[in-house]
């Protein structure tokens, strides 16, 4: 390639050049494919250009740019520098473009050498001081970044290549931003990375992925005694995945108490390799691991998972994880091991909390456990944990249930318990049983599963989490209480699909009206079924929410007791009556002209009251051993037959309704 007319002052590189002598130019311009290196000769430039495909390299210790230094996509710029730290090259104005490539290929051999002066040697271009920039260093000792710098590094990656002795990002206080990514290759070695050393504050913004690939240490802090106050913030994900590779967040081991604090804040993923490590070295003050994302679980982008295979004997360790509030934090995997003195808090306020899903390995329930001691879980106001073991959660250490910590885990009564089971499943005595304005939501995974209450759970009308106050919502599944286990208060009922398998006896149940959830005009109604399956008690549903489906079930005495509506009632889908249970809808109309209608076993309907009964007019489905019985206390009465059983039968002998139904039900079977 040769330059065009009218360039007179520019000398053009477009093949592998090296410089040999006394060496100034107004303006030299690298195009693609052309190298210029300037061996230890130190030229004086005006302006100096690399253009896309085109490299510098800068190997001697003097050489001056005092115009414009531009980097353009896809340039490489090396820097070679082995004499102190006075670095004439950034005398000008710098514009790295978001896609160049600066390589640090040698720094002085003293130590925490810099291959900036100072904060403002470089400038930033379109935001950024360089593109990518690469540790690839062959000899010297070097530190990344001089004290107070604030500016942003890099608009793509710092990539740590390769290095000869263990490195420091800066001492003292600064802050800096990486817009891509941040990655130690598996070639770096064991040498270690520093992001602090020396007392001040900090902060290291990565908008892309930290990833360790290689066999090094990256620390947040050194073993200084100091007050260093380090933080790690990574939009993307976190992979640890090299052979001896961790992160450790502070690396002062010493009992020494001092007021350090290391932070990582994270907005991804958090993966940690069978022979990686995550940890804490400092034994007075944890590390704080904030899993700090906004997110709803729905998609990939929207779920920050924990997987963290490592077998390492300080894995873990002294570390205080948050899932923060807005987050959605889910296992998978295995099951997430605390160490020594580690914690895990569901973070929440007000009525907004992180979510924790515990999840499955498959069919496998993962779990919060811990292989040493102090380990402690926390869920605060507003929580929320979707609990997938069959144990549910429990209120005490041991080994029961998706909590599995060395101290009693601590539930605040004001959270979000969702229940998602894979088989039958149970609360768990860490469901807070005082009545408060928490929601239970029962999803597990089919209609078939039951969820079955060993006390009473309560939920109160309060508005902390929801305008509608605290509820029970059943999704999937079977809810079972017994005669003295249910779920009560003033809160409301929201069902979709599912059961809610009413087996409760009230105290005095003609006025104690069922389900116990009081606030029955914020029902939400939408599917699933209401079964009452009290044995030979009482039992007396309140009319004023609409249902979708309605079931009676277990055993009742004709004459003694019974099930039945306080007032009459919408029930959407279908009237199921079976077993030995009994129905007696009195004078209340239950159902209207869409309700199917069945009866199986030994049950028996009572109703009463003027026009046509029963009410239900949909689909017809009697057993022959079934019974309907007309009361007719009150008057005059239709019985309605379905045509798909017979034809329309009129009963009138007022004296004898209830052998003359009985009659027209046994002929028509």
């Amino acid at each position: 390639m040769y330059p065009s007319t009218g360039t007179s002052n520019v000398v053009y590189i477009t093949k592998n050049i090296t410089l040999n002598g006394t060496n100034n130019a107004d303006n030299v311009v690298i195009d693609n494919g052309g190298t210029l290196s300037t061996s230890t000769v130190t030229p004086t430039f005006t302006n100096l250009t690399v253009k896309t495909g085109g490299t510098f390299n800068k190997e001697s210790n003097g050489m001056i740019v005092n115009g414009i230094l531009e980097v353009e996509d896809n340039a490489t710029f090396t820097f070679k520098h082995t004499n102190g730290n006075a670095i004439s090259v950034w005398n000008g104005t710098e514009k790295f473009h978001a896609n160049s490539n600066f390589y640090i290929k040698v720094v002085d051999n003293t130590s925490n050498s810099l291959f900036m002066d100072s904060k403002d040697d470089v400038s930033e271009y379109n935001g950024a001081c360089f593109g990518n920039v690469i540790v690839d260093v062959s000899a010297g000792k070097l530190q990344l970044l001089p004290k107070n710098f604030t500016k942003t590094l890099a608009a793509g990656n710092l990539i740590f290549k390769s290095n000869t002795d263990n490195m420091r990002i800066c001492e003292g206080n600064y802050s800096t931003t990486i817009k891509g990514n941040l990655i130690i290759e598996p070639g770096y070695g064991s040498n270690s990375i520093t992001e602090l050393t020396t007392a001040g504050t900090s902060s290291i913004t990565v908008n892309g992925d930290f990833t360790n690939s290689g066999t090094s240490a990256f620390r947040l802090t050194n073993s200084n005694t100091e007050v260093l106050n380090a933080t790690l913030n990574v939009l993307g994900n976190i992979t640890i995945s090299g052979t001896g590779a961790n992160i450790d967040m502070d690396g002062n081991a010493t009992t020494t108490l001092h007021a350090s604090t290391s932070t990582i804040n994270i907005g991804g993923d958090l993966t940690v390799g069978a022979s990686s490590l995550l940890r804490s070295s400092n034994t007075v003050n944890q590390g704080i691991f904030n899993f700090n994302g906004t997110g709803d679980g729905l998609t990939a982008a929207t779920t920050q998972t924990i997987s963290i295979a490592s077998a390492g004997t300080t894995r873990n360790q002294y570390i205080d994880f948050y899932a923060k509030a807005g987050s959605y934090v889910q296992l998978i995997n295995q099951n997430l091991e605390l160490g020594k003195n580690a914690t895990f808090t569901v973070n929440g306020s007000g009525s907004t909390g992180g979510v924790l899903d515990f999840n499955f390995n498959g069919s496998t329930p993962l779990n919060i456990t811990s292989y040493s001691t102090g380990s402690k879980f926390t869920a605060e106001q507003a929580a929320t944990l979707k609990i997938s073991s069959p144990d549910g959660i429990s209120a005490t250490s041991g080994t029961t249930g998706n909590v599995q910590t060395t101290n009693a885990p601590v539930y605040n009564s004001v959270a979000k318990y969702h229940y998602i089971g894979k088989t039958n499943q149970v609360p768990g005595t860490g469901l807070p049983a005082a009545s408060s304005a928490k929601f239970v939501i029962i999803e597990l995974g089919d209609n078939t599963k039951t969820f079955t209450l060993s006390g009473n759970v309560g939920i109160s009308s309060a508005t902390t989490l929801d305008a509608q106050g605290g509820r029970l919502e059943i999704r999937k599944g079977i809810v079972m209480g017994t005669s003295t286990a249910d779920f009560t208060g003033t809160g409301r009922l929201v069902m979709s699909d599912g059961e809610y398998n009413i087996a409760s006896i009230t105290a005095a149940p003609l006025t104690n009206y069922l389900p116990q959830l009081a606030a029955y005009s914020r029902y939400s109604l939408t599917g699933g079924t209401i079964n009452l399956s009290g044995n030979n008690a009482m039992q007396i549903l309140s009319g004023t929410p609409a249902y979708y489906n309605l079931t009676t079930s277990g055993s009742n005495t004709l004459g003694t007791d019974y099930k039945a509506v306080s007032n009459g009632t919408t029930v959407n889908g279908t009237i199921k009556v079976t077993e030995n249970s009994i129905l007696n809808a009195r004078t209340y109309a239950i159902g209207g002209t869409a309700t199917n209608f069945s009866m199986t076993g030994n049950s028996r309907y009572i109703t009463d009251g003027a026009g046509d009964k029963p009410d239900a007019g949909g689909t017809y489905s009697l057993a022959p051993t079934s019974t309907i019985e007309f009361a007719n206390s009150s008057g005059a009465g239709v019985v309605r037959l379905r045509t798909d059983i017979g034809s329309d039968k009129l009963c009138q002998d007022n004296c004898q309704w209830h052998e003359c139904l009985q009659r027209i039900i046994n002929k028509w079977y």
